[in-house]
């Protein structure tokens, strides 16, 4: 049943526009024109898409002034987030009750995830906002585009790329638990090339990241910096060549402890070091003018965590590490000349080599695979768009897999636009799942299938939607940690099951007003004849997020998020909490602009995860200069 707190967020999606377009009568709907690439490799526009899609630009991200990437993801529809302690502890992404471990991660086209992790996962503990421009959700199987890990969705990350010109950026920003970070860009262009290169570097002392009975509730410091740089050339109208490279170390610190603190057996003085590093360059011939596209591309991620446990169980220094090479060509045909039919046709060849080193296993351990996509595109006089995608995967150590994807949208009047999706997805387990400190080596892969169904009501007289999605998916032999396999606990096959209906809404009614908002009412099953919750997975959930332009030189921001009760290891009961972020911008100069922002406004105690501590009422200021 919807809680009570629903009508209040739908009444506020459901605010009459009319009022609002007495001062902007002519305001048009370029929310629709977002563009996205995950759906299918190939650049498009939201509304052209049969999957469930959710688009951040760089304003948004300016608005909200958040600092991680997953701050950001609390208002997409569907997803929840888990975090194991505050600022740089270990953060899990769950699109529609998925595995976090069954999210992919791109950034600038490099598909990238914690090779040095047992599970596999993207952790966005470390994933900062300082110089992305738009960020994608697509929610639903993508398995088909890309690859293994896509069956709970994919998060498409662009970077900032150099504008017209020669620009120099900074901002210096200070807040509680003595936060301070500094970012500085450089970037500019010309008619055939264009260049970005930006650094960033994040501290603070953070919270007690854990808070259980033999804790101890000193600070747990994070700091983390990065280097981006992004480039290309553009050397006639035919060829092009773009590269892109980021670097990103961090250091945490943890509690670990099984004694009481007074107990003189200290377990807290550790700390762990993460480096990635991704780097992928692209040729582009473009021929027939550009009906037929090509691009060649290799790409390099690799991921490594160090572990400094002075009394630790397994000695006083562990290492995980790993790394992908990876090399496609892609090719993307584009027919347009069958009277109110478009067509495109892509072909994508990859291939890959996968190593993983584990503290526990002596020997490297390798993987080598393979795969080609194909997909074929179609709309009817711009009203009814159909997109198909079959995959085969060829594997060194798994059996070859085959799997598809299939998105149809189309409007039934000038307003409302129906989409649906169905996909089927396959998962290998990993290297630690298979050969790790709790190896189980005759683990089966993963599968799902998958499909949703939508509506979408576009306003008349104001820039703004509101949609109405069913999900469901059922995924077999989900692979997963269960503490009580083994002696120390291991990794089981089990069967899943997750449904649900998410709401979601955008509304400009002005030039100076801007309003989302979701809820979503999500129901998972873990398999069993009990039919438990899956765990950290809430079913209730909803944010709204609003922005007011004051005057030419003051903007405001408040966004509101609510959680419901969840299920935690050991049968534990979550319980519900609300949690306000206030943020405003005043433009001084042209140049110079000051913002702040508070966090957890009304000071909300409350758990995301058990044993682990959150951010309580916190404060930050900073500067821009341009």
């Amino acid at each position: 049943m919807f809680k009570p707190y629903y009508p209040l967020i739908l009444s506020c999606f459901l605010i009459t526009p009319s009022f609002a377009s007495q001062d902007n009568p002519q305001v048009q709907q370029d929310d629709d024109d977002d563009i996205v690439i995950s759906a299918s490799r190939v650049t498009s526009k939201r509304i052209e898409n049969g999957s469930s899609i959710t688009v951040f630009d760089q304003q948004y991200l300016q608005e909200n002034q958040n600092r991680t990437v997953a701050e950001i993801l609390h208002d997409v529809p569907g997803l929840s987030i888990a975090s194991n302690g505050g600022f740089g502890k270990k953060t899990s992404v769950f699109i529609r009750g998925a595995s976090s471990e069954n999210t992919v991660v791109i950034i600038d086209g490099v598909k990238v995830s914690d090779h040095s992790s047992a599970n596999g996962g993207f952790d966005f503990s470390h994933l900062m906002t300082a110089n992305i421009e738009s960020i994608e959700v697509l929610r639903g199987p993508q398995s088909a585009i890309w690859g293994s890990d896509a069956m709970g969705g994919v998060i498409n990350i662009t970077t900032k790329k150099g504008q017209a010109g020669f620009h120099t950026a900074a901002s210096l920003e200070f807040g509680s638990n003595k936060f301070n970070q500094q970012v500085v860009n450089i970037n500019g262009a010309t008619e055939s090339s264009h260049y970005s290169l930006s650094a960033s570097n994040l501290s603070t002392d953070g919270i007690s990241a854990k808070t259980g009975e033999f804790d101890d509730p000193d600070d747990d410091a994070y700091e983390n910096q990065n280097i981006s740089l992004k480039a290309g050339h553009q050397f006639n109208s035919l060829f092009a060549i773009d590269t892109v490279f980021s670097y990103t170390g961090a250091e945490s610190e943890y509690d670990v402890n099984l004694f009481p603190v007074d107990s003189g057996i200290n377990y807290n003085d550790n700390y762990l070091t993460y480096r990635q590093r991704l780097a992928k360059i692209n040729s582009h011939l473009d021929l027939l003018n550009d009906r037929w596209k090509n691009r060649l591309s290799l790409a390099y991620s690799d991921s490594k965590t160090e572990n400094y446990e002075p009394q630790g169980w397994s000695g006083p220094y562990t290492k995980n590490s790993g790394e992908e090479l990876t090399a496609d060509l892609q090719s993307d045909y584009f027919l347009n000349s069958s009277g109110d039919f478009e067509h495109r046709f892509t072909l994508v060849a990859e291939i890959k080599e996968s190593t993983f080193q584990a503290w526990s296993v002596a020997e490297e351990q390798k993987m080598d695979s393979s795969s080609v996509v194909g997909e074929y595109a179609t709309d009817w006089t711009k009203t009814v768009f159909l997109t198909t995608s079959l995959r085969r995967d060829f594997n060194s150590d798994f059996a070859n897999t085959t799997t598809h994807k299939i998105a149809l949208t189309g409007w039934i009047n000038d307003g409302i636009r129906l989409h649906a999706s169905q996909g089927a997805g396959v998962k290998n387990p990993t290297f630690s799942q298979l050969y790790g400190s709790y190896a189980t080596p005759d683990l089966n892969p993963e599968t799902s299938n998958s499909w949703d169904f939508g509506v979408e009501y576009n306003f008349a007289t104001v820039d703004g939607y509101i949609d109405m999605t069913y999900f469901n998916a059922n995924y077999d032999d989900a692979i997963r940690w269960d503490p009580n396999a083994g002696s120390w606990g291991g990794y089981v096959n089990q069967d899943e099951k997750t449904d649900g209906l998410e709401i979601s809404s955008f509304i400009r009614m002005s030039h100076n007003f801007r309003m989302n908002g979701q809820v979503t009412y999500l129901n998972t099953s873990d398999g069993t004849s009990d039919k438990n919750e899956l765990l950290r997975r809430p079913k209730h959930s909803a944010s709204i997020n609003a922005n007011y332009q004051y005057t030419a030189k003051l903007s405001a921001n408040i966004g509101a998020r609510y959680v419901g009760d969840r299920l935690d290891y050991g049968n534990i009961d979550l319980e519900s909490y609300t949690v306000i972020n206030i943020a405003a911008t005043y433009q001084i100069h042209p140049r110079f602009s000051v913002y702040g922002r508070i966090e957890n406004a009304l000071d909300k105690d409350y758990v995301e995860v058990t044993d682990y501590g959150t951010e309580p009422l916190t404060a930050y200021i900073g500067i821009n200069f341009k």
